[in-house]
């Protein structure tokens, strides 16, 4: 069918056949694609080409030569040598070494580009992959010719991979070269992977070059050449300090595979007071990965704490992280040291508080000295002090009921009224926003005011005039700035005011907030938490004002219900869910869908069925997958009598027609995940038909996806419906998206996914 169509079918036809055919890997269609080579139109000889290639039948070597020698096309014939370059056959590799060694007497160029460049580069990646030997003095004599120094590491790198006698090319580089070419020769033998390359790896690391040195480490690392870890090592006392950083990052590279790891830690141990910053921080991180291999010694953790001290916060940063990971108890008070200090870096003092989370033996004090870092100026240090609050809430302790109760109490805070506050100044909690307004006018203020100040443009003129009294002396803004301005002009002018000064109030209000934000935070982290207490203050904020907090508290009671569906205290959110989800605005109905559906509740059915008229279509899809989830929490519960499966796919149905393409998407996937409730015979058939038509709307924009959920549902039933459908279709955009559909199908089953189905692919392609 699909070649017929090569044969009538117009050019787009053709394009989309031919992609097809070459993703199916059709060998039948290697003589309907062999006549397309030469077709008027460029680009189908283009898709033909490719699709021979991808096929990968020795036969298209001899079409696919022709074209690569006559055709008048040069981007044609680089598709040619692409092509050719996948196939496995004796007479490939002396094309390959023709187009890499000169360029074509007949081929056209303009002055901007040569096709021969993507040509020679295609020909000389597939000869080093195929490993031609005989392409070796080709390689070496393009890489001697100063004209080829572009495409220099692609030539090394091809000698690299042949290996033999292409090595004694690099190996000649790597002795003679400037450095800049030891440099090359030495990062592409860890392409190599043999003995050979990996020898002459380990000369160069005795390179009086740092640059060739640290290349020659890290391409035995990419070659992940364990063996020579111990030349490696020697390194790490090299004088210079980015050799010393690339021997430390290759160590830590292959540490997975050494076996004296106590060894490595301890030859790594001197570079934590390395005098170059780098290293000591890339050795921080190499005892970490060493350490989830063998514990460290208690003097070498303590040289790590140290660390903390540092001058660079990269290395002290390193050091956090360490600890995070591997804790020391002692560290604690250097923790909240660093935690404390505004002067810090905002990276460093949240890794630090993530460092104290993971402390073994937590105290009160350590939740009394976090709760300041709840209103930090900066948000990343807020979120981080109460996850790591609710980690101590989660753990096993004394002190995790105090933790709770410091995340719920900010939970439950409310935003400032009276004044709003701007962090960083007048101390610890900021000043009021009254001290930004700006200074009184004479009518506010004292008798005499402030000097007037003179505008220096007609945009001040506009901002300082708007803040006159009436009756001023100057009463026009322009007139005070003696600027000629258009009644137009000065429009535009207050109109840009007005949006400025209204974002400004918004940004200030988003910023200065932080009391709000803190409580957005804490509802976010105690969706981690399952104790009752938590679940019951996020229920509470169902009921707040604020539509965020309302929407985070739903969106944390989900990923409680997802873990403990049966939780007691999530039954008390069920009625305020409903009740937002009647009269919240578009993000808390959104959030409140899933989780109705997570709490199982059938009594939320008749809820989600009517949300699926939502003006939103955020909030429809959401539907859709939340019954999707409500069908498998209930299966789950064994309780299947109460979800009507039928009903829900009919409903399904309809939103295959809904003009948002997301909700079409999602409601065919929902039909998929319910089938299995379906037993209605039949209306497996009409859901395909459903689908199918869904996936001609925008044009076949969802075509594949949809293709690829036909073949989960009756792939060979789809098969037969497209088939009888590309026969009639009028135009080659309704031809392509049935393409589309047939080519996810079958690839789909190619794939295995239905073993048992016998494959039409033969039927189709022919």
């Amino acid at each position: 069918m699909l070649c017929r169509l090569l044969s009538r079918g117009d050019e787009a036809d053709r394009c989309h056949v031919s992609r097809a055919l070459g993703r199916l890997k059709a060998p039948e269609a290697f003589p309907a694609l062999t006549e397309r080579l030469y077709h008027e139109d460029p680009d189908v000889c283009i898709d033909a080409a490719e699709a021979l290639g991808s096929i990968g039948d020795p036969e298209a070597v001899a079409p696919l030569l022709e074209l690569l020698r006559h055709h008048p096309e040069g981007e044609v014939r680089t598709a040619a040598v692409e092509a050719v370059a996948k196939i496995s056959d004796p007479r490939v590799p002396a094309v390959l070494l023709e187009i890499a060694a000169g360029r074509p007497q007949d081929l056209a160029w303009d002055d901007e580009w040569d096709d021969w460049w993507d040509m020679q580069l295609h020909a000389i990646d597939a000869l080093g992959r195929k490993r031609v030997a005989e392409a070796i003095p080709v390689l070496e004599h393009l890489l001697e010719d100063e004209e080829n120094q572009g495409i220099e590491t692609e030539l090394l790198t091809a000698l690299a991979r042949i290996g033999g006698e292409g090595l004694r090319a690099i190996e000649q580089r790597l002795a003679h070269g400037a450095p800049a070419e030891r440099r090359r020769a030495a990062t592409v033998l860890g392409h190599a992977a043999s003995g050979e390359a990996i020898e002459l790896l380990g000369r160069a690391l005795l390179d009086q070059e740092a640059e060739v040195r640290s290349a020659a480490i890290r391409a035995l690392g990419a070659a992940n050449a364990c063996s020579h870890l111990k030349v490696i090592l020697v390194s790490l006392k090299d004088p210079d300090a980015g050799v010393r950083s690339a021997a430390v990052e290759t160590c830590r590279r292959l540490a997975a595979g050494a076996r004296h790891v106590e060894e490595i830690a301890g030859r790594l141990a001197p570079l934590l007071e390395d005098e170059n910053p780098l290293v000591r921080a890339a050795t921080i991180e190499t005892m970490t990965t060493l350490a989830t291999a063998h514990p460290l010694s208690p003097a070498l953790m303590e040289r790590i704490r140290s660390r903390l001290d540092d001058p660079d916060s990269t290395v002290a940063t390193a050091a956090c992280r360490f600890l995070a990971r591997y804790p020391l108890p002692e560290a604690k008070a250097d923790l909240l040291r660093i935690a404390s200090r505004d002067e810090e870096g905002v990276y460093l003092r949240q890794q630090a508080i993530l460092a104290l989370g993971s402390i073994s033996d937590p105290d009160d004090a350590l939740i009394e000295a976090l709760i300041p870092h709840i209103d930090d100026p900066e948000q990343p240090i807020r979120l981080e002090t109460l996850n790591t609050l609710m980690k101590l809430a989660s753990a096993e302790e004394p002190t995790a009921s105090r933790a709770l109760e410091v995340v719920i109490d900010t939970l439950r805070r409310r935003p400032e009224t009276e004044e709003t506050t701007v962090p960083g100044e007048g101390g610890a909690s900021g000043v009021p926003s009254s001290s930004l307004s700006p200074p009184a006018t004479p009518e506010e203020g004292s008798a005499a005011g402030p000097a007037p100040c003179r505008p220096t443009s007609t945009l001040e003129a506009i901002a300082l005039g708007s803040n006159m009294a009436e009756g001023a002396e100057a009463s026009s803004p322009v007139a005070a700035s003696g600027i000629d301005a258009t009644e137009d002009e000065l429009s535009g002018l207050r109109e840009y005011l007005d949006l400025a000064e209204e974002g400004a109030a918004i940004t200030r209000r988003q910023r200065f907030d932080i009391r709000t934000d803190a409580a957005l935070l804490a509802a976010r982290v105690l969706g981690s938490c399952d104790k009752p207490e938590g679940v019951t203050a996020l229920v509470e904020c169902l009921d707040r004002e604020e539509p965020a907090l309302r929407r985070e508290a739903a969106l944390s009671l989900g990923r409680i219900a997802s873990r403990s569906p049966g939780l007691p205290a999530l039954q008390a959110a069920r009625g305020p869910l409903l009740a937002q989800l009647e009269q919240g605005d578009t993000g808390v109905r959104h959030a409140c869908i899933r989780t109705l559906a997570r709490l199982g509740c059938p009594e939320s059915l008749p809820h989600l069925l009517e949300a699926l008229q939502d003006d939103s279509a955020l909030v429809r899809i959401e539907t859709l997958n939340g019954l999707v989830d409500l069908s498998a929490v209930l299966a789950r519960a064994g309780d299947h009598g109460t979800f009507p499966a039928m009903e829900v796919s009919k409903r399904f149905q309809e939103s295959l027609t809904d003009p948002a393409s997301g909700v079409r998407l999602a409601a065919a996937k929902g039909l998929v995940s319910l089938l299995p409730e379906l037993e209605r015979e039949g209306f497996t058939r009409e859901i395909v038909r459903s689908i199918v038509s869904a996936a001609f709307v925008d044009h076949g924009g969802q075509a594949r996806e949809m293709g690829r959920l036909l073949a989960r549902i009756e792939g060979d039933g789809a098969v037969d419906l497209l088939l009888q459908r590309l026969e009639v279709l009028p135009t080659s955009t309704e031809r392509r998206i049935v393409i589309e559909l047939l080519e996810e199908i079958l690839l789909a089953e190619e794939s295995n996914l239905y073993p048992d189905d016998p494959t039409p692919q033969g039927d189709i392609a022919t």
